[in-house]
């Protein structure tokens, strides 16, 4: 409700429960089966062996959900905001994520679809790129992280 609500009132549509459930039923099947695309780059990055995090403003149910995908393994930490009672782009997500991984911001390299989201990123430090399409964050973590993805020209 508390994700939802607000939502749905922007959009001047009246929030019932009927239909918070329906969209939070949506959302879930959305992100709890990733794009194939998707799913490649982050296994490839595992594969590096660097550390990986994932920072998702979604509700505290899709916390719990997201924790039983089988994709969950690909990320050391997995941190959601409504857990966390701070939603991107407040900066203090980005410091309590920076915190809690023990490492310089500059060595955070994230990624995300939401404008003002990569901005506050980068206010604290963090390598932040815009999410445009999977080529362009392929090309981008390669040259940040140093890695050579597949598909790839050799």
């Amino acid at each position: 409700m508390e994700y939802w609500q607000p939502i749905l009132e922007g959009l001047g549509v009246p929030p019932s429960g009927d239909l918070i459930t329906r969209l939070a039923r949506m959302d879930a099947d959305l992100w709890l089966e990733p794009r194939p695309a998707a799913l490649d780059l982050v296994n490839s990055v595992f594969g590096w062996g660097v550390r990986t995090a994932l920072l998702s403003n979604a509700p505290l149910i899709m916390g719990k959900l997201i924790r039983h995908t089988d994709w969950v393994n690909l990320f050391d930490k997995v941190y959601i905001s409504a857990e966390l009672g701070f939603v991107k782009p407040d900066p203090r997500v980005f410091a309590l994520v920076t915190a809690d991984l023990g490492v310089q911001p500059s060595e955070i390299a994230f990624i995300d679809d939401r404008e003002p989201n990569v901005l506050a990123a980068r206010d604290l430090g963090w390598e932040a790129h815009l999410w445009v399409d999977d080529d362009d964050s392929r090309r981008w973590l390669g040259d940040v992280c140093g890695g050579a993805l597949p598909g790839d020209p050799a």
